[in-house]
Protein backbone atom coordinates (compact mmCIF):
# COMPACT_ATOMS: atom_id res chain seq x y z
CA UNK A 1 0.00 0.00 0.00
CA UNK A 2 1.30 3.20 -0.75
CA UNK A 3 0.72 7.06 -0.39
CA UNK A 4 2.59 10.22 -1.51
CA UNK A 5 4.75 9.98 2.09
CA UNK A 6 5.70 6.29 1.54
CA UNK A 7 6.13 5.91 -2.34
CA UNK A 8 8.26 2.94 -3.16
CA UNK A 9 11.91 4.72 -3.60
CA UNK A 10 13.86 1.39 -5.44
CA UNK A 11 17.18 2.56 -4.01
CA UNK A 12 15.74 2.05 -0.70
CA UNK A 13 13.82 -0.93 -1.36
CA UNK A 14 16.34 -2.84 1.07
CA UNK A 15 15.94 -1.19 3.35
CA UNK A 16 12.23 -0.59 3.56
CA UNK A 17 11.82 -4.30 3.50
CA UNK A 18 14.45 -4.62 6.57
CA UNK A 19 12.00 -2.25 8.55
CA UNK A 20 8.82 -3.79 7.22
CA UNK A 21 10.00 -7.10 8.54
CA UNK A 22 8.93 -6.48 12.18
CA UNK A 23 10.25 -8.79 14.68
CA UNK A 24 12.65 -10.80 12.03
CA UNK A 25 15.37 -8.77 12.93
CA UNK A 26 17.13 -12.45 14.71
CA UNK A 27 19.09 -14.74 12.06
CA UNK A 28 19.79 -18.41 13.01
CA UNK A 29 22.57 -19.33 11.10
CA UNK A 30 23.00 -22.94 10.16
CA UNK A 31 26.35 -24.31 10.15
CA UNK A 32 27.35 -27.11 11.44
CA UNK A 33 29.76 -27.29 14.64
CA UNK A 34 33.19 -28.15 13.76
CA UNK A 35 33.51 -31.41 16.12
CA UNK A 36 30.56 -32.79 13.42
CA UNK A 37 32.61 -32.25 10.38
CA UNK A 38 35.60 -33.69 11.70
CA UNK A 39 34.26 -36.40 13.53
CA UNK A 40 32.51 -37.54 9.84
CA UNK A 41 36.18 -36.75 7.94
CA UNK A 42 38.11 -38.62 10.40
CA UNK A 43 35.92 -41.73 10.38
CA UNK A 44 35.20 -41.66 6.43
CA UNK A 45 39.00 -40.91 6.33
CA UNK A 46 39.57 -44.08 8.38
CA UNK A 47 37.45 -46.82 6.68
CA UNK A 48 38.44 -45.37 3.00
CA UNK A 49 35.45 -43.49 1.91
CA UNK A 50 36.09 -40.45 -0.72
CA UNK A 51 34.22 -37.85 0.75
CA UNK A 52 32.52 -34.94 -2.18
CA UNK A 53 31.16 -31.62 -1.48
CA UNK A 54 28.48 -30.44 -3.30
CA UNK A 55 26.25 -27.18 -3.65
CA UNK A 56 22.51 -27.11 -3.98
CA UNK A 57 21.71 -23.60 -5.10
CA UNK A 58 18.07 -23.71 -5.28
CA UNK A 59 18.06 -25.49 -1.96
CA UNK A 60 16.44 -22.51 -0.27
CA UNK A 61 13.35 -22.60 -2.44
CA UNK A 62 12.31 -26.21 -0.89
CA UNK A 63 11.69 -25.50 2.22
CA UNK A 64 8.12 -24.56 3.49
CA UNK A 65 7.62 -22.10 6.29
CA UNK A 66 5.14 -21.68 8.84
CA UNK A 67 4.19 -18.91 9.29
CA UNK A 68 2.02 -16.13 7.77
CA UNK A 69 4.21 -14.08 5.10
CA UNK A 70 3.46 -11.64 2.04
CA UNK A 71 5.31 -9.89 -0.34
CA UNK A 72 5.25 -7.11 -2.40
CA UNK A 73 5.74 -7.65 -6.44
CA UNK A 74 9.55 -8.25 -7.66
CA UNK A 75 10.71 -5.16 -9.67
CA UNK A 76 10.42 -5.68 -13.52
CA UNK A 77 7.60 -8.25 -12.53
CA UNK A 78 4.88 -6.39 -11.66
CA UNK A 79 1.14 -7.34 -12.42
CA UNK A 80 -0.33 -4.18 -14.60
CA UNK A 81 -3.80 -5.17 -14.12
CA UNK A 82 -3.46 -5.07 -9.87
CA UNK A 83 -0.05 -3.14 -9.22
CA UNK A 84 -0.62 -2.68 -5.53
CA UNK A 85 -1.53 -6.75 -4.99
CA UNK A 86 0.24 -8.36 -2.66
CA UNK A 87 1.46 -12.43 -2.43
CA UNK A 88 1.46 -14.83 -0.10
CA UNK A 89 4.64 -16.56 0.68
CA UNK A 90 4.13 -20.81 0.47
CA UNK A 91 7.39 -21.73 0.40
CA UNK A 92 10.87 -20.35 1.10
CA UNK A 93 12.95 -17.46 -0.67
CA UNK A 94 16.16 -16.88 -1.21
CA UNK A 95 17.05 -13.89 1.46
CA UNK A 96 14.31 -14.65 3.87
CA UNK A 97 15.40 -15.04 7.16
CA UNK A 98 13.46 -18.09 7.92
CA UNK A 99 14.83 -19.45 4.70
CA UNK A 100 17.91 -21.71 6.32
CA UNK A 101 15.82 -23.09 8.88
CA UNK A 102 13.25 -24.44 6.14
CA UNK A 103 15.75 -25.77 4.46
CA UNK A 104 17.22 -27.62 7.50
CA UNK A 105 14.01 -28.69 9.13
CA UNK A 106 12.82 -30.15 5.22
CA UNK A 107 16.66 -31.90 4.65
CA UNK A 108 16.66 -33.35 8.34
CA UNK A 109 12.60 -34.63 8.09
CA UNK A 110 13.58 -36.54 5.18
CA UNK A 111 16.96 -38.15 6.06
CA UNK A 112 14.80 -38.86 9.14
CA UNK A 113 12.36 -40.82 7.51
CA UNK A 114 14.55 -42.53 5.57
CA UNK A 115 16.28 -44.35 8.47
CA UNK A 116 19.19 -41.86 8.76
CA UNK A 117 20.16 -41.11 12.42
CA UNK A 118 20.30 -37.34 14.09
CA UNK A 119 24.07 -37.92 15.92
CA UNK A 120 24.27 -35.82 19.32
CA UNK A 121 26.05 -33.57 18.28
CA UNK A 122 23.81 -32.10 15.50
Amino acid sequence: FANESNKFDSKNYDEKAKREAKGKSHVVLLIPRIEAIQLFLAYASFIGFMVYQMDIKSAFLYGTIDEELYVCQPLGFEDLDYPDKVYKVVKALNGLHQAPRAWYETLANYLLENSFQRGKID
